[in-house]
């Protein structure tokens, strides 16, 4: 194993390492794993913790250089958890991915002699890293190894550092096939709920749309014989103005007085009732349809009452609460060419979320007035959503695994562990966005999404 020089100690001190030509496809890929800010994970800190031994150093790293830094997968003998990129040793190491980068002593290289991190703690007098390349050639960090003195590694040392590496870049792509096996297992139930879902759906939707069409259709009658028979009483009345004792009697008894101004009002209730249910059944339809796999553009503020619709029935108060308050805060948004279907479902699991937390508060015995906040806005290059709410919000421990397929922290039979995942996956994979989550401003949780402006010709597509 052949180590790579350093270059012309008389060349002048070049600081940061230059940009890799194929950078834009390397950060790509690197992406592509979904390693960054991802928990530590046992057998990569034990490739760490073996090279180091093998190596005889006090320090080893799995180190994943991303745009403006390099972060550590796995550490070994450091505190930090990441450095800027321009002070990273990695960074040089990936130029050459096929080489393992040797430093024997940083203060004789011209590279690293003025180093932050040589002239500053840790004081690095050593450095060896493997990149680490993916099957598709792209060096996404190194495994390294690194001393505060001098060092010279044996070829047998090196080799074992190179297949450490190599076991490295198995392990991770070991994690991103099983990653792509649960996304689609989840996508797999979803589509299947889904189509189950739809067909409920339109059989209800059937069923529900005929009875309240004839009471639809008759309303405009029943007001209108109503009006008459108002107009009857009014003569009677005007001809009549004083009735036999026992008329009076029973009209004093029946309050018509009540029923004239009353009646109307409770017509106009049922007028309110079936345009709700006829709204109700279309978001549902709206929802669930299976035409609509195609992209479209739509206005995603209006999109939003589908969901608000169909979850209706959740929000309202219940004898344990009051009910959950929704504030809009909608900004002027484009259109979004999307695939409305599965952006309805996003935004229905997201506040189907929130009002699960919500009702989590009373299981711990927190009563307080439910509150879901929703807000919209736009930039030259995209939507962005967020979902706020003032719910039992996520443990810490819990925050990095929430968009995981299958987590869930409810009680067996509660919680599939599919919701947040398969927002996930809608948002980031199918439409090529973004969705965080943060702690809410009142304890609970904030989920933000961020939705590129595309056009109706975009290559974005549907993943099946």
């Amino acid at each position: 194993m052949t180590p790579t020089s350093p270059r012309d100690p008389a060349a002048p001190n070049s600081g940061a390492a230059p940009i890799p030509a194929n950078e834009s496809e390397r950060l790509a890929e690197l992406e592509r794993y979904k390693l960054l800010d991802t928990l530590p994970e046992q057998s990569i800190d034990d490739i760490a913790c073996l090279a180091a031994q093998i190596c005889g150093t006090p320090m080893s790293l799995v180190s994943l250089v991303d745009r403006d830094r390099q972060w550590f997968k796995s550490k070994r003998g450091l505190e930090a958890s990441e450095t800027p990129r321009s002070l990273a040793f990695c960074a040089h190491a990936i130029l050459e991915p096929e080489e393992i980068l040797v430093v024997p002593d940083t203060h004789a290289d011209p590279r690293f002699a003025n180093n932050d991190l040589v002239t500053g703690p840790p004081h690095l007098r050593f450095y060896a890293g493997k990149p680490l390349v993916t099957s598709n050639g792209y060096a996404l960090g190194t495994l390294c190894v690194l001393d505060t003195q001098p060092l010279h590694l044996s070829d047998e040392q090196l080799a074992a550092l190179a297949a450490l590496g190599r076991q490295t870049v198995d392990r991770f792509e070991a994690r991103r096939t099983l990653q792509e096996l649960k996304r689609t297992q989840v996508q797999a139930v979803q589509n299947a709920k889904m189509a189950a879902l739809g067909k409920l759906v339109s059989g209800v939707a059937h069923e529900i749309n005929n009875p309240i069409g004839f009471i639809g259709s008759n309303l405009p009658h029943i007001l209108e014989y109503i009006e008459s028979t108002l107009e009857a009483l009014s003569l009677y009345r005007a001809a009549l103005p004083e009735p036999p004792p026992e008329f009076s009697q029973r009209l004093k008894e029946l309050d018509l007085d009540y029923i004239v101004t009353d009646l109307p009002k409770v017509v106009g209730s049922i007028e309110v009732g079936v345009w709700r249910i006829s709204e109700i059944v279309d978001a549902l339809k709206a929802f669930v349809r299976n035409n609509e796999a195609e992209r479209k553009e739509i206005d995603l503020n209006a999109t939003l009452k589908n969901p608000l619709l169909s979850l209706e029935s959740r929000l309202a108060a219940t004898e344990t609460r009051a009910r959950i308050s929704i504030t809009r805060k909608y900004g002027k948004l484009p259109p979004l060419f999307c695939c409305p279907a599965t952006i309805n479902q996003a935004l229905f699991n997201l506040i189907d979320n929130a009002i699960e937390a919500i009702d989590a508060l009373l299981d711990r015995g927190e009563d307080r007035p439910g509150h879901i906040e929703i807000e919209t806005a736009a930039d030259a290059d995209r939507i962005y959503l967020s979902i706020s709410d003032n719910g039992i919000g996520i443990a810490p421990k819990n925050a990095d695994r929430i968009f995981e397929p299958f987590f869930t922290t409810k009680r067996l039979g509660l919680g599939s562990g599919l919701g947040l995942a398969s927002c996930y996956a809608i948002v980031t994979e199918q439409h090529g966005g973004t969705i965080v989550h943060h702690p809410g401003p009142e304890g609970g949780s904030r989920f933000e999404i961020a939705l590129p402006i595309v056009a109706p010709d975009s290559s974005l597509h549907t993943k099946n």
